[in-house]
């Protein structure tokens, strides 16, 4: 039997060493003496990359071909074999918030585009009225010098066409018809819209707002409305805390569904890990194919993964044809009337915050 020196110990943990063990028995890391070469750094990121790409390529095919048979994977115990569901979701999450802040990063520059065009007319418009301003003033100097009435009838008319423009365009406010509790409609000019803060609107404007929430509310809506583009990206970037809400919900739907199967909560959350990050990868695609063309690609994506959430029910639960269907049916209407509720609560607390 080897000996153990008492003099070797692994560095990381300090467990003894056999004489001649190249790795720790009890952690794993390699025993080296703390000075390591770039040969040995650079062959262990390649292992560790050769790894995770066997990993990874193993994982996918299941994931996306085969509905449900990952999760089944993992709970025969075969997690080295495969990517954890954790990472998974993770990284796929990741992947694509990363593509749609890049989708959504335009919106941010939508104020700025929109209040130069803005600008630019109303200074055409202002040139213009200048313009008119001082044509009426050679008019009427003109007709002071021509005593003759038919000649100054000829003057208007020639000079009838130059008419001003309106300098004061109006707009709803949140592209809505807003109107009080009493029923009155506000709309406010582009120039003010642009130029005033909303306190300042709400009493040039006479909105009048009964009490301290109601101002509030008004505030909210004419920020939101001077820069769209921006409250856009800012709601984009607040929709990862629903997905994470919403997985755990998922999973207690299903837990509720195969309640009489006995099944623990981790297996349903699993389940639901899984499938989101699938919906993650579609929602990748979707945006690649966005360019070509988005009236056609989003309902086959959609419906692609409709038939995916059926059909990993239907492997992983082992069921037949008509319950799965009853049970997937309950599933999509209870998660519509919660998705839609939590959004709703996502878009006020989103607004409120913004």
């Amino acid at each position: 039997m080897n000996s153990k020196s008492k003099n070797r110990y692994c560095p990381n943990c300090y467990y003894p060493l056999e004489q001649k063990s190249e790795f720790c028995g009890n952690c794993g890391q390699k025993f080296t003496t703390g000075k390591v070469s770039v040969y040995a750094v650079f062959r262990e990121f390649l292992n560790n990359l050769v790894a995770l790409d066997s990993v990874v390529l193993r994982s996918m095919p299941l994931l996306l071909f085969k509905p449900g048979q990952l999760t089944l994977e993992f709970f025969k115990g075969k997690h080295k074999k495969y990517v954890s569901p954790v990472r998974l979701f993770l990284f796929s999450s990741l992947v694509f918030f990363a593509t749609l802040t890049f989708y959504t990063g335009g919106f941010s520059s939508l104020r700025g585009e929109f209040l130069e065009s803005t600008k630019k007319r109303l200074e055409r418009r202002k040139a213009h009225n200048a313009m008119v301003a001082d044509i009426d003033s050679t008019v009427i100097n003109l007709k002071k010098k021509i005593p003759n009435t038919s000649s100054r009838n000829e003057i208007d008319s020639a000079f009838k066409r130059f008419q001003p423009l309106s300098i004061s365009d109006t707009m709803p406010i949140f592209n809505l018809k807003m109107t009080t509790s009493d029923g009155e409609e506000f709309k406010v000019a582009f120039e003010d819209l642009f130029s005033l803060n909303p306190d300042e609107i709400i009493e040039k404007y006479e909105m009048a707002p009964r009490n301290n929430f109601e101002r509030a509310a008004y505030r909210k809506l004419i920020k939101i409305q001077q820069d769209g583009g921006s409250f856009i990206v800012y709601m984009f970037s607040r929709l990862s805390w629903l997905i994470f809400i919403l997985v755990p919900i998922f999973a207690m739907v299903m837990k509720f569904l195969y309640v009489r199967r006995k099944r623990y909560y981790i297996e349903h959350l699993i389940f639901g890990l899984h499938f989101h990050a699938f919906m993650f990868f579609v929602g990748i695609l979707m945006f690649i194919l966005i360019p070509i063309n988005v009236a056609v690609f989003t309902p086959i994506l959609s419906v692609i993964i409709c038939i995916y959430l059926f059909m990993a029910m239907r492997r992983y639960y082992q069921q037949g044809f008509w319950k799965t269907l009853f049970k997937y049916s309950i599933l999509c209407f209870s998660f519509i009337f919660v998705v839609t509720f939590a959004s709703v609560i996502l878009l006020f607390i989103g607004a409120a915050l913004f």
